[in-house]
């Protein structure tokens, strides 16, 4: 027995309109991938369960096509030059340098934000708004094992990103402003700290 005409159309309609979804976070993924840099403003907020506490932080981040980045939590700044990734407190007057190799130079923060298919499996959740994205089996580093992924369709681009830290605290990234542009200043990354500060290296 063949379906009546109104059920094929259903079925159509919600096919193209899953396929559209995922073809739209798909064009987004790609943009921020191949950007050759990437300006965002944000706001990070932090819920703890244990501490029954909520953090609000805004943020800054540039995120370079060759892997650098520079991010600003209020008065605390990690800046991956390439080779070395610096950590600032400025609350402390301290920064910290690592050596780092450029795949594994990622913060718990935003800088993932330009490899989501390269480290994570996309799922859709709800078409043209919703997304879960899962960890790939052998990726390595401080990153989310799930993150679920808000767009905003009319601007096309991401909305909003929610995932549980490494103490199982709960994090969001709302997304105020992306920009993209041919290159990102060079002196976002070049170390720029005060001579008081107290350097240490690990």
């Amino acid at each position: 027995m063949r379906p009546h005409k109104p059920i094929l159309t259903a079925i159509l309609l919600l096919a193209v309109s899953v396929l559209a979804g995922a073809n739209l976070f798909d064009k987004i993924k790609k943009e921020l991938s191949e950007a050759e840099c990437v300006h965002f403003t944000f706001l990070n907020i932090i819920e703890s369960d244990i501490f029954d506490s909520v953090d609000s932080t805004n943020g800054e981040a540039w995120l370079a096509g060759d892997g650098r980045y520079l991010i600003k939590l209020d008065s605390d700044e990690y800046m991956f030059d390439g080779s070395d990734l610096y950590s600032y407190s400025r609350a402390q007057n301290q920064v910290t340098v690592e050596a780092l190799d450029t795949a594994d130079a990622q913060t718990g923060q935003i800088s993932f934000i330009r490899r989501l298919d390269e480290w994570f499996k996309t799922d859709i959740i709800e078409p043209d708004l919703r997304f879960r994205l899962t960890l790939r089996e052998g990726v390595e580093g401080d990153l989310p094992d799930t993150m679920y992924i808000e767009i905003d369709k009319n601007k096309s681009r991401i909305k909003s990103i929610e995932y549980l830290d490494l103490n199982e605290e709960n994090n969001r990234i709302i997304i105020d402003s992306q920009n993209t542009s041919d290159s990102c200043p060079e002196q976002l990354f070049a170390p720029n700290y005060p001579d008081s500060v107290e350097l240490i290296r690990l």
